[in-house]
């Protein structure tokens, strides 16, 4: 009788632990959208994606896939600042994002293409490459240079 009484107990106690646990996974709510070119209206892919909270921690992360899409799942309810970045485009910041308990928050993100300019100061400051500079069939490296 005291065996049948404790599984008896450790089935009601393993019960309320699943209900407790579907409860807390149903208040977590998603972040989804899509990135496009305010110009174009083209989907951006390779976006990143900033989920930070009111404090300015970053939540999570994400890229957008090839079709400009981004979505984030097991986010609290609260308020949120999404920042999106890429080095094509100029980074767009959305302020207080409220999400909602158990529902999908669907923001869409339009992003400015950077000027000329700014692309090409961006590169000098951070190459793609090790390569420095190549004149006439000469390769100076940071690698060989010292650098």
């Amino acid at each position: 009788m005291k065996n049948g009484a404790r599984t008896g107990l450790a089935g009601w106690a393993l019960s309320i632990c699943v209900c407790f646990s579907q409860l807390v996974s149903a208040q977590s709510s998603i972040i989804k959208g899509r990135i496009y070119d305010a110009e174009t209206f083209s989907d951006v892919s390779h976006v990143n994606v900033l989920v930070r909270d009111e404090n300015g921690n970053v939540i999570t992360s994400i890229t957008s896939n090839y079709n400009g899409l981004y979505s984030t799942d097991s986010i609290e309810p609260g308020t949120y600042r999404i920042e999106a970045f890429s080095r094509e485009f100029e980074k767009s910041i959305v302020h207080k994002l409220v999400v909602q308990p158990a529902k999908a928050s669907v923001f869409d993100i339009p992003l400015e293409r950077k000027k000329e300019e700014t692309a090409r100061e961006e590169d000098k400051k951070n190459p793609k490459s090790d390569i420095l500079e190549m004149l006439g069939g000469i390769v100076k490296s940071a690698a060989l240079s010292g650098l």
